[in-house]
């Protein structure tokens, strides 16, 4: 389902052009850019990108949201030695596609893809500027507009990666890679006392991922892990919706209702809400302030600081 509601600037025509160039780059898929470095996508990632689509499907049914289906047309993969970040996936809104790098653990790739299709079927609008065309909102983020900078960041990827974790525990995704699961948590049983190079347990709750290494010559192995991601971003999450539930029990029956708000406002868009009730809890300008903020750990310090003392501290 193509997703882009609106186009902020430009004159009506011009916001209807945009509209249609995305829309028929959403059908059709025909990048140039991809050329000599997409390659064909085999079985198994057609797997990986089906059970990514279903499984983000069933989780947004659960909250009343039907922001329809993303077909392995619209995902890309791309060869190794091609891929040019750190990132393991991303939703490009110019091109209205997903790209992946190729990677043979397809069970990984399922839950990158889960991520980035939550992104993909989010709330999304386009802005033109002068000399550019690009997108202004996608989910709960809002790019300047001037293109500047991107505001609501790290709260947009923690209710995204928490709703990718629900994706990842459904039934859909349990059951086609029940034995790659099996795998994963045979090893971490078999191995518990396993540390990372910190000396840490190597393994945790938020261990998603694991296996064995090729034998070492003392007949041992060692042991590659896999961890659900954006973990300060959710953490001040959570710490957020709680708050936000016991400042406002009198209006939420619980602290999941308070995270369907967050959900909900993901992909449709209205960031006044919560604006309005971030504000109440904690002072006028607390949603500028959590807003502006760019990095994960900035944000969990400032929401952290914000709950104890119970205002923004502006």
């Amino acid at each position: 389902m193509f997703r882009v509601e609106r186009v902020a600037g430009g004159t009506e025509r011009d916001k209807k052009e945009v509209l249609e160039t995305l829309a028929e780059r959403f059908e059709s898929q025909d990048h140039k850019e991809l050329e000599g470095i997409a390659i064909e996508k085999n079985p198994e990632i057609i797997k990986a990108i089906s059970v990514a689509d279903r499984a983000t499907s069933a989780v947004l049914e659960k909250y009343g949201i039907d922001a329809g289906s993303i077909d392995a047309n619209k995902v890309h993969v791309i060869k190794r030695d091609a891929w040019p970040s750190d990132d393991a996936a991303q939703f490009i809104f110019s091109h209205q596609c997903v790209l992946i790098p190729e990677s043979e653990n397809y069970m990984k790739q399922a839950y990158r893809l889960s991520h980035e299709l939550f992104h993909f079927k989010s709330y999304q609008a386009g802005q033109i500027l002068p000399d550019e065309r690009m997108d202004y909102r996608v989910g709960l983020t809002v790019k300047t507009r001037d293109g500047g900078q991107t505001h609501l960041t790290p709260l947009n990827e923690a209710v995204t990666e928490t709703l990718t974790i629900e994706a990842f525990r459904s039934d859909v995704f349990q059951t086609e890679y029940a034995e790659e699961i099996k795998k994963s948590q045979a090893i971490m049983q078999q191995n518990p006392e396993a540390q990372n190079e910190d000396g840490q347990p190597l393994f945790t709750d938020q261990t998603f991922f694991a296996e064995l290494g090729p034998e070492l010559d003392d007949g041992s192995h060692d042991i590659f892990t896999s961890q659900f991601t954006y973990q300060s971003e959710r953490e001040a999450y959570q710490l957020l919706v709680t708050a936000l539930y016991e400042k406002n029990h009198e209006k939420f029956e619980s602290m999941e209702e308070v995270m369907r708000l967050f959900v909900t406002s993901t992909f449709n868009g209205d960031l006044i809400k919560i604006g309005k009730l971030i504000d109440k809890s904690f002072g006028k300008g607390s949603f500028r302030q959590l807003a502006g903020i760019q990095d994960g750990e900035e944000f969990l310090m400032t929401v952290k600081k914000m709950v104890a003392s119970g205002n923004n501290l502006i």
